[in-house]
């Protein structure tokens, strides 16, 4: 009887492990693909804050014409 306790105790372990293991590489694949997007939309953003600059100026510049 101890002995299929212990099998028993020993299998749940093992489906523990694996189903943590799981979603631990599901997680990363999430974690990778948000800082993929992260730094895409840091760089839009960047790009439109120049454009924003470039344009106030070209305002500025025709007004005071």
């Amino acid at each position: 009887m101890k002995n299929q306790q212990s099998a028993f105790v020993l299998a749940e372990a093992l489906m523990s492990l694996i189903l943590i293991s799981l979603a631990v590489a599901f997680e990363y694949e999430q974690v990778q693909s948000f800082q993929r997007q992260d730094a895409q939309l840091k760089k839009q953003f960047q790009n439109t804050l120049k454009e924003r600059e470039i344009a106030l100026q070209s305002w500025h510049d025709y007004v005071e014409k």
